[in-house]
């Protein structure tokens, strides 16, 4: 995180989805480059939430999401089963 000059903690980040079949192949992805600024009332160890909307062909069986901080490069990675995601938030759907 980095402090603006108005005092907002911002980072620019990069978010790749990947939605996979059951053999690893690839079946949808999408790379977003996002700006995060926390609120206020958020200090720079508490959890951001992203909100990300994603089309999941017929056959994912899990999709990855890979973060990437443009400032350090460090990245994470999460998989996440696509059945454990069905219906989430009316957001997700097969």
């Amino acid at each position: 995180m980095d402090a603006a000059a108005d005092g907002e903690q911002r980072a620019e980040v990069t978010l790749v989805t990947s939605q996979l079949s059951s053999s690893d192949k690839v079946l949808a992805y999408k790379v977003r480059d996002v700006e995060v600024v926390l609120t206020e009332t958020q200090g720079p160890n508490e959890p951001v939430k992203l909100a990300v909307r994603l089309d999941v062909p017929a056959k994912t069986e899990r999709i990855r999401l890979v973060l990437r901080d443009a400032t350090s490069g460090r990245l994470g990675t999460v998989d996440l089963a696509a059945a454990s995601l069905s219906g989430a938030n009316g957001a997700f759907q097969q």
